[in-house]
């Protein structure tokens, strides 16, 4: 028996405590659920599977430190969220004997999407805190 019985990246452990919670109100008990949180993101790839908060198109952050090396992670969702679903893929290139992009090693393994997120900052830092 899996300790993760509907493959959704979390163990049964972790997220049922009582069978029938039910954190989304889906009517899908969060051990089968693949959403326990309805935010569209499926909880294998989901940073909180147990929240979701309002889209926002603007942030603003003002941070603080004591000196150390400030993280910050993000998680962002695509408008269309079936998106989500590709994460990860690989696709055969069809017709990969012709034009620019070539089949060189016959792999069914062409075309890799993977995730970008662009941010631009307004604030530079100086340079003798930069390290490369």
């Amino acid at each position: 028996m899996s300790a993760d019985s509907n493959s959704d990246g979390l163990p049964d452990y972790y997220e049922v405590t009582n069978v029938s919670l039910d954190f989304d109100g889906d009517n899908v008990a969060n051990a089968w659920d693949f959403d326990n949180d309805a935010d569209g993101v499926n909880d294998a790839v989901d940073l909180s599977p147990f929240a979701k908060s309002n889209l926002d198109n603007y942030f603003q952050f003002n941070i603080s430190t004591n000196g150390q090396t400030p993280y910050v992670t993000f998680q962002v969702r695509p408008n269309q969220t079936e998106y989500l679903r590709l994460l990860n893929k690989y696709w055969d290139w069809v017709a990969d004997d012709k034009g620019t992009m070539k089949d060189l090693d016959k792999s069914a393994e062409d075309l890799h999407l993977v995730p970008m997120l662009n941010i631009t900052a307004n604030v530079t830092p100086n340079q003798a805190d930069v390290i490369e």
